[in-house]
């Protein structure tokens, strides 16, 4: 099976195309792909406390009980990205927008994140080290990255996460990590999260195209799942995978601009 089609890697608002917007507050309209696409937009979190301006008054309480201030700059450039994007998809100031959580499993306020009403997108959000991203989509969307690190308990992580044949055929931690991500994208991308057993997924080895091998379980969604290895900064992983429909087209961009056109 063919893999998803990748796009060329731009700016988020100094490329206009048919798939982008200007920035925000200039008439513009980010598409996030047309109906077989995805657009995943990268940005660097600065800790600029006046991003949490653009956010609403759960996501600001959820910011402030992290303890680490590295945790909040990259909730709240995620978050802030979001809504960027979300305000020139639809035309909306940023800051009118509804996002909701709800869990799955429990019914609490920590699944992933909806918009409220549906306007026809799905997006995902994922953090680590000095990279945050958000995923547009017209379907069901999963994002994970990864910063590649010296795992400080790799062999207990690929045993909770992997199979013995994904584990036999990582190579170390950046291994492990591009296995990792395809599983947390794709369990992201049904709203299960984390909370799926990722050993009844099996993805294909690090040296492969992103694909899945094989799916059971509750969890598992009966349509087509689609991964796609993303390209972050030096030093990071990424996959964001994709839920029914034929294989998308997966289009990259940064994203910092959107974020400097929000009003601060």
């Amino acid at each position: 099976m063919a893999g998803p089609a990748r796009a060329k890697r731009g700016d988020a608002s100094t490329e206009p195309s048919e798939d982008m917007s200007r920035g925000p507050g200039r008439g513009g309209r980010l598409r996030a792909g047309g109906a077989e696409g995805c657009l995943v937009l990268w940005a660097r979190p600065d800790g600029d406390p006046k991003l949490l301006r653009v956010l609403d008054a759960p996501e600001r309480a959820r910011h402030a009980a992290l303890r680490l201030p590295a945790d909040r700059a990259r909730f709240a450039a995620a978050h802030a990205l979001a809504r960027a994007a979300l305000g020139c998809l639809l035309d909306a100031p940023p800051t009118a927008l509804r996002l909701t959580r709800r869990c799955a499993h429990c019914g609490g306020p920590h699944g992933p994140p909806r918009l409220e009403p549906p306007a026809g997108v799905e997006l995902s959000l994922a953090h680590s080290g000095d990279q945050v991203a958000v995923a547009l989509a017209p379907r069901r969307v999963g994002v994970d990255v990864e910063q590649v690190t010296d795992l400080p308990d790799g062999d207990g992580v690929a045993r909770q996460a992997l199979t013995p044949a994904e584990r036999a055929a990582v190579h170390g931690g950046p291994g492990l990590l591009t296995v990792w991500t395809r599983k947390e994208a794709a369990v992201k991308a049904t709203g299960h999260g984390l909370a799926a057993p990722l050993h009844d997924l099996v993805v294909t080895g690090p040296d492969e195209a992103a694909g899945v091998v094989s799916w059971t379980g509750a969890a598992a969604p009966t349509q087509a799942v689609h991964l796609a290895d993303l390209s972050p900064a030096a030093g990071h992983v990424g996959c964001v995978a994709l839920i029914g429909g034929p294989a998308p087209v997966v289009e990259e961009r940064a994203g910092d601009d959107l974020l400097a056109a929000l009003p601060r």
